[in-house]
Order: C-alpha cells, then structure tokens, then sequence
C-alpha cells in the first residue's frame, strides 16, 4: 500500500484481487508509522479477521497491550472462479499492479551513478507471476559468472549475502515521498518508465 502522509486519519482506498482463498481463510493486517529518518517503522497496531464477505466492517486495530489505536475499515467481496483462474494456485494476487517510485541522489551515488539527475527504482507488483515462476522452483545461478561465485560460494557468501539483503531492504523501503499508482496497461508502464518527473 501506499504512504498516507500527515494525517490521523489515512484512507487508502485500495483494492485488491486475490485468487482461489479458501473458505477458512484468515486476512491478517499490521499498520506502521512511517518514518523517513529511521531504520526501522513503529507498529501502529494489528488486527485478524475471517475472510467473509462484508460491506464497510469497522474492525479495532490493537496494539500489543491490547490497546485500542484506532479503526480499519474494509469490505469484502467474494468472487466465483472461472475456468480460467481455477488453475492458479492458492492465494495468487490477479491486481491490480500497483507500483511505487523512489527518488534518491544518494543511492545514485552509491551505485556509481554520478550525474546531478535523481536515481529512480521502481518497485511493481505484477500479477499472476507464480503462474510462471514456482515459488518452490529456485531459479539456477551461472557457476562461471565471478560475481555470482562471491555471492553464493566460499566463506564470504553468507556475509556478502546479509550485506545485499540489507542494501535492498534500504533501496526499496517505502518513504513518504515516494510516488505510488496503478499500471492499467502496457503504455502506463511505459509512460511510468520514460516519465523524468
């Protein structure tokens, strides 16, 4: 979801189309408060609820005492399944592809992009991909490549491996100026990608 910035009252106003939920299915929501300056969010609060169809539930968000924080409000729909999305597998998110942007001088220079221009990384949400990349198929590395060798071989790998995790959880974190939409089609990816703005 996007950041909802400056405000007690955020309203995302997000829909989400999940495929093949069982009936016994649980939907489990935790909500941050978003820093920019810190490492890590504060835990706003949770909440659980069975995925039944509703229109408009307020729903507590508790914190871990217990104490009320707020409210969440949401509906929920159920859908039949077609021939088609009968042979997609348990929960397989079907959209809509949503994207986040960010903008930043300093991760361009960490990667050796050295022009005044801002480094932009794009983080999309695509639909159905399990469809086409087995979530328990791991995809296979290049042996003869010497990069992947330090990665993945010897006694530094693990180190250089919890260094790049760490890295990538900083260039892709969620910060309130990010910009986040919804692709609608193959132009607005395009447009997304092109866009200097």
């Amino acid at each position: 979801s996007s950041c909802i910035t400056n405000t007690l009252t955020p309203i995302w106003n997000e829909q989400w189309l999940v495929r093949n939920v069982p009936r016994t299915a649980k939907l489990s929501v935790r909500l941050f408060d978003k820093d920019d300056n810190t490492v890590s969010d504060n835990c706003i609060g949770n909440f659980e609820l069975a995925l039944l169809p509703t229109n408009h539930r307020s729903i507590e968000i508790r914190n871990s005492l217990g104490k009320v924080q707020g409210t969440f409000e949401l509906s929920i729909n159920r859908l039949s399944s077609s021939v088609e999305t009968r042979i997609l597998r348990p929960y397989t998110f079907d959209g809509p592809v949503r994207y986040s942007r960010h903008n930043s001088l300093t991760l361009g220079h960490s990667v050796q992009v050295n022009d005044k221009r801002l480094y932009t990384t794009w983080e999309i949400y695509l639909k159905r991909i399990d469809y086409f990349l087995k979530p328990n198929e791991k995809q296979q590395w290049n042996p003869l490549y010497k990069a992947a060798q330090l990665i993945f071989e010897g006694p530094m790998s693990f180190g250089i491996q919890t260094l790049m995790k760490r890295a990538h959880h900083i260039l892709y974190a969620k910060h309130t100026t990010d910009q986040f939409g919804i692709l609608n089609s193959s132009d607005d990816l395009w447009t997304l990608l092109s866009d200097e703005s």
